[in-house]
């Protein structure tokens, strides 16, 4: 995905919800370890924090071509 997707995606979840960051973690990078499976072929790593409640809660996600999982 090219990086102005990829800002778009970031841009757009933090209009839909303040409380959200949305933080894109670069695959060729060891950061993407934390994943707990990765996907050969086009693919972009996500990590959502939800800063809503009392609680933080973190939630792993990625996109392909043809679907979005979390984790």
């Amino acid at each position: 995905m090219k990086n102005a997707g990829i800002k778009m995606i970031i841009s757009q979840t933090q209009k839909v919800n303040t409380h959200f960051k949305l933080t894109h973690v670069d695959k060729r990078t060891d950061k993407v370890n934390m994943f707990p499976s990765l996907i050969n072929g086009p693919v972009e790593y996500f990590v959502l924090t939800d800063l809503s409640g009392k609680q933080v809660k973190m939630y792993s996600l990625f996109v392909t071509p043809t679907m979005m999982e979390a984790f």
